[in-house]
C-alpha cells in the first residue's frame, strides 16, 4: 500500500515473457489471414439488376480518391465480397435478430419477427409536409398520367398498393406510426382528381394482415396479388363473372426460392443462413390458375397486340398480378414489368414496343405507395412523358409568355453549373398543377447532355424535394415536354426552367411557350354581364369532372383591387390581387364568375380542354 491508499503492484505493471508477443502474432496473422482469403478466394459478386445495376454504373463512373467516394467503394465491396464476413455475419445477425430483435439500422423489427424498411415506415420528409400536402402531390403526378394517355387515347386505372408497414401496422413494434392517412388521403385525392383508382385498403381490411405481406420481404404474398388484380378488373370494368371464365383458380404450395425474404439481405444473412429460419405456412401458399381440365395455365406471349395492359413494378414482375388479371379478365394480357424498375420505366417500355404493335385500349398502372409518398416521387415521370410525346395539344395562348435568359436562336455554351433559362411570372397562369398544363421547350443541343429542371417556387423548401420535373435533352433532339406538377388545386405560382450541362454543351433555345395536352378545342359561351357592377363575365357551361375550362383574360383600365375568381356555388379559386393584367387560366369546367372593381376585362378566348 502506498502513502496515497493505493494499492501497489509488483514490477512495473507492464507484460512479460510469451503471452504479449503471443497476442499479437495472433491479431497480425488474424488480419494477414482475412486479407489473403479475401483477396484470393472472395465471393462472387451479387447479380444487380434493373435500378440497382444503373445506380452501381454510375456510382464506380463517379467515383474519385480526394473525395472519400472510392474509399466508400472499396468498403462496400468488402463488405459485399468479403468471405471471412460472410463466415461471422449469418451467426452474429441471426443472434441480434432471433435474442435481441434488432435488424440494423435500415430494418425495423417488429412482433413475431416481423421485418419493415425503415425508410418506408418513417418516412424521409423534407419541409415536414403534411398528409395531405404528401397526397396532393402524388395525386397530381398520377393524374399527369392519366392525362397524358388520355392524349393517346388510352383508359387508365391506377392501382396504388399500399406500404406494408400501413396493412401490417399492428405488427409493428409499440410506439412506431406509419402515417396510414397519408395512404388514405392518397386514393382520396385520386378520386377527386377523376383518376379511376382501386382501394386496396378496403379490399384488404376483412383480411388477416399476416396472409397479405411476406414476414420477411418488401412484397405481397400471392393472395393479396390475387384480391388486388380482382379490384383492378372490377374497377375498370373488365371483371367476368365467375361461371363465365375459361380459367380457375387454385391453391398450391410454392417453394421457399419464391418467398420474399429480401429484409433478411439487409441484416447480413446469407441465402444460407436465412434458410436456417422457420418458414412460416402464410408465406408458403400460393395461386395457380389452370384450365378446367385442370392443366396449369402458362402466361401468354408478350408479343402482339393487346386490348389490356398491365404496368408496374416487382410488385407486378414478381407475383403473377399481370397473369391474375387476364384470368378475372377472361382475356390475354400484355403485362410490361421487370423486377428492380420503377413504374414510369414500364410504361416508357410498353409505348416504345406500341410503334410495332400499337398501343392498348386500357392501361393498368401498378404503382407502390412508398414510391408515390417518397420526398421524390415517380423520378422518371417528366423524362418518360416526354419521350412518348402527345398525339396533339393545344396552345395556350401567347398572353401568359415566359420571360427568356437566353436569346432565341442563338448558340450558348454551358457548362454543369445551373443556369436560369426561361421564368413565368407569378399569376400569368393558373392551372390544376396535375398536368393540365405543360411547358413545350424547342431548340437544339451540341456536345453532352442536358439537364433541364422546370419548378414551381411558391415554397423554395419543397421546389427540389417536390415538385421539380427533370428531364435529359440530348443531342438531336429538337422538343422537351415538362408536366406542370404544383403544390396547390389552383397554382399560380412563378415557375422556372433551369438547365445544365453534364460536361460542355452548346444550346440554341428557340421557344418556351405552355400547351395543354387534350385533342379537342371546344367554344364555349359567354354570358352577357349583369346589372351588378363587379360581375364582369360568366361562364354558363355543364360541370365534366375532368375536363377544363382555358379562359385568356386580357384585363384594361385601373385594377386596384385584382380580379376575383369564383364558381357559381361561391367557392373562390383566385382571390383578388393575384390574376395580373394578362392571364390565362385553366380551370375546373364549372359554372363560373370573374369579379373585378373598377377594371375593364375582357375574355379574349375561352374554350374546353378534353
Amino acid at each position: 500500500m502506498t502513502k496515497e491508499g493505493l494499492i501497489e503492484l509488483e514490477g512495473d505493471g507492464r507484460a512479460h515473457g510469451v503471452t504479449p508477443r503471443l497476442v499479437c502474432a495472433l491479431f497480425l496473422g488474424l488480419i494477414a489471414a482475412t486479407g489473403l482469403i479475401d483477396t484470393f478466394a472472395s465471393r462472387p459478386p451479387p447479380r444487380l439488376l434493373g435500378r440497382e445495376a444503373a445506380n452501381d454504373r454510375r456510382r464506380r463512373e463517379e467515383a474519385r480518391l480526394f473525395d472519400g467516394s472510392l474509399a466508400r467503394l472499396f468498403e462496400d465491396d468488402t463488405k459485399v465480397r468479403s468471405r471471412v464476413r460472410g463466415w461471422v455475419s449469418d451467426p452474429w445477425s441471426l443472434f441480434l435478430y432471433r435474442a435481441l430483435a434488432e435488424g440494423g439500422d435500415k430494418l425495423v423489427v417488429g412482433k413475431d419477427g416481423w421485418l419493415f424498411l425503415r425508410e418506408r415506415v418513417v418516412l424521409d420528409n423534407p419541409g415536414h409536409r403534411s398528409a395531405e400536402t404528401i397526397a396532393e402531390q402524388g395525386a397530381a403526378l398520377l393524374s399527369t398520367v392519366e392525362r397524358w394517355l388520355a392524349n393517346h387515347g388510352v383508359r387508365l386505372v391506377v392501382v396504388p398498393v399500399p406500404r406494408k408497414s400501413v396493412v401490417c401496422r399492428k405488427l409493428l413494434p409499440r410506439g412506431v406510426d406509419p402515417a396510414p392517412e397519408i395512404d388514405e388521403q392518397l386514393l382520396q385525392a385520386l378520386r377527386e382528381r377523376g383518376v379511376t383508382t382501386v382501394d386496396l385498403l378496403a379490399a384488404f381490411a376483412d383480411e388477416r394482415s399476416e396472409e397479405l405481406f411476406f414476414r420477411r420481404g418488401t412484397h405481397w404474398t400471392e393472395r393479396a396479388v390475387a384480391i388486388a388484380a380482382r379490384e383492378a378488373a372490377r374497377a375498370a370494368g373488365i371483371l367476368v363473372p365467375e361461371a363465365e371464365r375459361s380459367t380457375r383458380l387454385r391453391a398450391v404450395p410454392i417453394p421457399p426460392a419464391r418467398q420474399d425474404t429480401v429484409l433478411l439481405n439487409y441484416m447480413g444473412l446469407s441465402r444460407e443462413g436465412a434458410a436456417l429460419l422457420p418458414v412460416r405456412v402464410e408465406d408458403s401458399r400460393g395461386i395457380d390458375v389452370i384450365d378446367r381440365d385442370g392443366n396449369s395455365v402458362e402466361p401468354a406471349a408478350r408479343e402482339g397486340r393487346r386490348r389490356i395492359a398491365v404496368v408496374g413494378t416487382s410488385f407486378t414482375a414478381t407475383f403473377g398480378f399481370g397473369e391474375l388479371v387476364a384470368h378475372f379478365a377472361d382475356e390475354d394480357v400484355r403485362v410490361e414489368a421487370r423486377p428492380g424498375t420503377f413504374a414510369m420505366t414500364s410504361l416508357a417500355r410498353l409505348f416504345e414496343e406500341a410503334r410495332d404493335v400499337g398501343l392498348p385500349e386500357l392501361v393498368i398502372l401498378e404503382v407502390p405507395n412508398s414510391a408515390v409518398v417518397h420526398h421524390r416521387p415517380l423520378p422518371r415521370l417528366a423524362q418518360v412523358l416526354s419521350d412518348i410525346g402527345l398525339a396533339s395539344s393545344v396552345p395556350v395562348l401567347s398572353t401568359a409568355a415566359f420571360h427568356l435568359a437566353f436569346d432565341p436562336g442563338t448558340a450558348t455554351p454551358l457548362d454543369t453549373k445551373r443556369r436560369m433559362l426561361a421564368r413565368l411570372p407569378e399569376g400569368a397562369a393558373f392551372h390544376s398543377g396535375d398536368g393540365i398544363v405543360f411547358v413545350r421547350l424547342t431548340g437544339s443541343v451540341v456536345g453532352a447532355p442536358l439537364e433541364v429542371e422546370l419548378a414551381p417556387v411558391e415554397d423554395a423548401r419543397l421546389t427540389r424535394a417536390s415538385y421539380a420535373q427533370v428531364a435529359t435533352w440530348e443531342a438531336g433532339r429538337t422538343e422537351l415536354l415538362l408536366p406542370i406538377v404544383a403544390p396547390a388545386r389552383l397554382d399560380g405560382s412563378r415557375l422556372v426552367v433551369l438547365v445544365r450541362s453534364r460536361a460542355s454543351s452548346e444550346f440554341t433555345l428557340d421557344a418556351v411557350e405552355l400547351r395543354a395536352p387534350f385533342a379537342a378545342k371546344l367554344p364555349l359561351e359567354l354570358a352577357p354581364p349583369r346589372g351588378d357592377a363587379r360581375l364582369v363575365q360568366a361562364l354558363a357551361v355543364p360541370e365534366e369532372p375532368r375536363s377544363a375550362a382555358l379562359i385568356e383574360l386580357e384585363i384594361q383600365g385601373p385594377f386596384p383591387d385584382g380580379l376575383l375568381i369564383r364558381l357559381a356555388d361561391d367557392t373562390v379559386l383566385v382571390p383578388g390581387r393575384t390574376v395580373k393584367r394578362d392571364s390565362v387560366l385553366v380551370l375546373p369546367l364549372r359554372p363560373l364568375l370573374l369579379e373585378s372593381n373598377g377594371a375593364t376585362t375582357l375574355v379574349r378566348d375561352a374554350f374546353a380542354l378534353r
